[in-house]
């Protein structure tokens, strides 16, 4: 565990958001803080490449990304909106439109969702998803089942993007997360590799494919 790098690290993360490498020929600043974000929550959710998925597998992982990567922005709380949630177990407090998740399957995971298959946790009413948070949390006590070194803070240290054409890249990075010790240090916990692609369509950043191989640390 090096607490040195980890300050090479956060001033590399400051200085050099993309590498030169590809610089004037890449997504903008903005969807790369958003790509940094995916890869950290592709990694905490246990996915290490992309491969085609069964329905049930792709709807709870295209919900399970939004719940993570947009919080409660990604759909409705009932408090705000109890019409919508008239008939429905006062258990489920949160609700998902099915567009949502169709469309976080195919911009993360390339695929298209055919049938809507309710994960553990959540109820399909045709229109969307009802989310049980006590069930989607209870395994670990972290939402979606994470485990408790995954819900720590993150990085993406030296991202590049080598241009394959004019609206695609291969997507390199090294992820890690990090810990605060007991004298307020910051020390690595666990890392690993990212290489991937990435590609534009009708002025959207998809992720086409992605590779995640852990790392040992020291």
């Amino acid at each position: 565990m090096n607490k040195i790098l980890l300050l090479v690290v956060s001033a590399c993360l400051l200085l050099c958001p993309l590498s030169a490498s590809a610089q004037g020929n890449a997504p903008s600043r903005a969807e790369v803080l958003v790509m940094k974000d995916n890869l950290l929550i592709l990694w905490s959710i246990g996915l290490t490449k992309s491969a085609p998925k069964s329905q049930e597998a792709l709807c709870r992982d295209a919900l399970f990304f939004l719940i993570l990567s947009e919080g409660s922005a990604c759909g409705v709380d009932r408090r705000m909106d109890p019409d919508l949630f008239q008939g429905i177990p006062e258990r489920y407090m949160g609700f998902v439109p099915k567009q949502k998740v169709e469309e976080s399957a195919r911009t993360i995971f390339g695929q298209e969702v055919s049938q809507h298959v309710a994960p553990e946790g959540t109820f399909f009413n045709g229109n969307g998803y009802f989310l049980d948070f006590s069930v989607l949390s209870d395994k670990t006590g972290y939402l979606c089942h994470l485990m408790p070194d995954d819900r720590r803070p993150g990085h993406v240290y030296q991202p590049i993007a080598e241009p394959i054409s004019d609206t695609s890249w291969t997507v390199y990075a090294k992820l890690l997360r990090i810990l605060k010790d007991v004298d307020g240090g910051l020390v690595i916990l666990k890392s690993a590799l990212f290489e991937g692609e990435a590609y534009y369509h009708d002025g959207k950043l998809y992720m086409k494919r992605f590779n995640i191989t852990e790392l040992a640390t020291n």
